[in-house]
């Protein structure tokens, strides 16, 4: 702003800030009041810096109340500051007309990711769903339980390697707490399943029905699979409650309270396996469901 400014003097109580109003087009300000209480529509008062005039100049006289106010506009996400004459509720010579607030680009606010303090997306569900192959041969413990008999994991989930997508934004850790799932045949016999986690698409050396972990019952077990850098840990879930349209299981992590996830660099997914826990026998093309519960960063 070009407008050249008298001397202010910012000493003495608010009682010496004479007179107690004024107006202009976003509302009354009063002596003793926050503004930002009394302004409407989406500019909004952010501070309100009140000085004693006590050398006059154009736009001012000894004994005005002059305040540099910074204002907030919701519509453009910009700060906007100007020189009010408080006492005779006009702009001084050289500020811009009310309404027409000229911004400072070093004071805006963009959209973005740069946030003044913590930023999280809180407690999220995500849901996925998948139909196993039209057959019904049975599963041994430690089978893969996937989409097709195919060998395939793509990044975009299509194959035995599931996608879910958890963060808030791209690259945002996600802390896994529990597991639902539920599948549509109503039988519990066997329906215990190991689901493995990983950061990055593993790529899977069988499909459906082959067998993913070498020893399923013991310790020192091989996964069919590589991405050991990106295992993030696994949950089993045993099914114990079961109707006429299906059953299901809740399960919490196998190791710690949850389990902390960093997506696929650029992405907000992360991979999910799904091994067969016991000798389970499936129904055709039956269908299975996950739900994670998770805090997002």
């Amino acid at each position: 702003m070009s407008a050249s400014h008298p001397t202010f003097s910012a000493s003495g109580p608010d009682a010496t800030y004479t007179p107690a109003t004024f107006n202009d087009v976003d509302g009354s300000y009063q002596k003793g009041v926050t503004p930002a209480v009394l302004l409407a529509g989406q500019i909004g008062a952010v501070s309100v810096a009140l000085n004693n005039v006590v050398s006059a100049s154009t736009g001012y006289a000894v004994g005005d109340i002059a305040g540099l106010v910074t204002r907030y506009d919701a519509a453009s996400k910009q700060l906007f500051t100007y020189w009010q004459n408080f006492t005779s509720g006009t702009l001084p010579s050289g500020a811009p007309a009310a309404g027409s607030y000229t911004p400072s680009p070093l004071m805006g606010l963009p959209q973005g990711e740069a946030h003044l303090g913590a930023i999280s997306g809180g407690s999220q569900l995500v849901k996925l769903q998948w139909n196993r192959p039209a057959n019904t041969t049975p599963y041994d413990n430690g089978d893969l339980i996937g989409k097709t008999t195919t060998i395939t994991s793509p990044s975009d989930g299509t194959g035995n390697a599931l996608i879910a997508f958890g963060a808030r934004i791209a690259n945002a850790p996600i802390n896994l707490v529990r597991a639902r799932m539920w599948k549509s045949s109503p039988s519990l016999i066997g329906a215990t399943f190991h689901l493995h986690f990983f950061e990055e698409v593993p790529t899977l050396t069988v499909g459906d029905n082959g067998v993913f972990n070498s020893t399923p019952t013991g310790t020192g077990g091989t996964l069919a699979c590589d991405r050991v850098r990106f295992y993030a840990g696994k949950l089993t879930v045993v099914m114990d409650s079961s109707r006429s349209d299906g059953c299901t299981g809740i399960a919490t992590p196998q190791v710690g309270s949850q389990i902390i996830l960093n997506p696929a660099f650029g992405t907000k997914a992360f991979y999910v396996v799904v091994e067969a826990g016991a000798a389970y026998t499936p129904a055709n093309t039956e269908a299975f469901g996950l739900t994670f519960e998770l805090y997002q960063d």
